[in-house]
């Protein structure tokens, strides 16, 4: 049960019916394109979270949008939300929050439900994060019906845990109107330099070894085979 700080809508967004998408292959080191597919598009459920004493109708006030890990769901957020309304609610906050959205990706929570014949046979094998990223552009860019939000003129703060994380840098450089930061998380990466990348000194890699490295390498080739352009 939600903190009585903590309203909460939820919501269902229908993108077009179809999409394109393109099979690859690899030749002499090159991408091919081999043929090219229709996917159904995948609906998108969200959750809204507000509470109507703070800042429902400020412009200045900042939406969070949240996405979740794999293997969680849009209510995995709801903890967090709920101790960071408790603070708006006994203290003199610095940021104004207007309202906390959280995102299914396609194939987990209530949107998995939904998806459940289309995934068996479109989206089989691997189902590719960049998936999840363009469920995101379509939610806040307007491409569909059911959310009749201008999220295009808010300030947008994106809160990513994990795969959620990746998710949403996929999809910040389609958001060319919105005004968007980003806040990243996950647990799985460590800074450079490392044992396998001594002379590396800037950046973060895996907390994995790197010949695990190339296993998620293979799985991102794969996973092209279900990706396009995020129109």
């Amino acid at each position: 049960m939600l903190s009585p700080n903590l309203n909460c809508e939820q919501f269902l967004l229908r993108k077009r019916a179809w999409r394109a998408a393109y099979h690859f292959r690899k030749t002499s080191g090159l991408l091919i394109i081999d043929r090219q597919m229709k996917l159904p598009a995948l609906p998108i459920t969200a959750k809204r979270y507000w509470n109507a004493e703070y800042y429902p109708d400020d412009p200045e006030a900042v939406t969070l949008i949240c996405t979740h890990g794999t293997g969680f769901h849009k209510e995995h957020w709801e903890p967090t939300l709920e101790h960071l309304y408790d603070k708006l609610a006994n203290s003199n906050p610095t940021i104004k929050v207007r309202d906390a959205w959280s995102i299914d990706a396609p194939n987990h929570g209530d949107a998995a439900v939904l998806n459940e014949e289309v995934l068996q046979w479109g989206y089989t094998s691997v189902f590719g994060w960049e998936e999840y990223a363009r469920s995101v552009h379509a939610f806040l860019t307007g491409l569909g019906k059911g959310v009749d939000v201008d999220f295009q003129s808010r300030k947008l703060v994106g809160i990513g845990h994990s795969m959620g994380a990746i998710t949403l840098w996929k999809s910040k450089p389609l958001l060319h109107e919105a005004h968007i930061s980003l806040l990243l998380q996950d647990y799985g990466l460590r800074p450079l330099p490392t044992a396998d990348y001594p002379d590396r000194i800037d950046g973060v890699t895996l907390k994995c070894p790197r010949a695990q490295e190339a296993v998620r390498q293979s799985y991102s080739y794969r996973s092209l085979q279900h990706s396009n352009t995020f129109t």
